[in-house]
């Protein structure tokens, strides 16, 4: 049973309901984005990863040739200490222009490449980019102290140097 005095009260709730928001309320409770919302987003996003692309691919060669040069570091250390320990000579000698190096394990002290004393190692294989400048050789005696001596240089492929020095007291040190 309707009256029309219930009929205006309704109405005058419903006026009043919408004059409080009740239709904006409606609509937040929609989620979601609309295409256009999405699409400028993803043109931000696409214009700061082209802007930051250089600065990480810069980043990432660095990280590259600290990594080479303590790997490099490291080897320089164990040759010398292996020399030491195996009381015999031991050599360590870069392939010019590339990221490879030679370790002679010479077990007869006759400074000759006799079979089975030569092994090859990388320093790019973990580090791609980096590569060794020069044909330098650092022969560890066994007291631990160098009978050739010098500097190992390291390059990443945007240009950048790291260098190891060997002085002939055996002092591995990076410069």
């Amino acid at each position: 049973m309707t009256t029309p005095e219930a009929i205006s009260r309704l109405r005058e709730g419903i006026r009043c309901a919408a004059a409080h928001g009740v239709a904006d309320a409606i609509r937040a409770r929609q989620a979601g984005y609309t295409f256009a919302e999405i699409a400028s987003v993803l043109v931000v996003l696409s214009g700061l990863a082209m802007m930051l692309s250089p600065i990480f691919t810069e980043l990432l060669g660095a990280y590259h040739l600290r990594g080479a040069t303590q790997e490099l570091f490291g080897e320089l250390q164990r040759v010398r200490l292996a020399a030491v320990m195996e009381n015999h000579r031991y050599r360590l000698s870069v392939v010019g222009g590339s990221g490879l190096y030679e370790i002679h394990d010479d077990k007869n002290n006759d400074n000759l490449d006799d079979q089975g004393e030569v092994t090859t190692h990388s320093v790019a294989y973990e580090n791609p980019g980096v590569i060794l400048l020069g044909d330098d050789v650092v022969t560890f005696l066994p007291n631990g102290t160098a009978l050739t001596y010098g500097t190992i240089t390291l390059q990443n492929g945007s240009g950048r140097l790291k260098t190891l020095a060997v002085s002939s007291g055996g002092r591995i040190r990076v410069e």
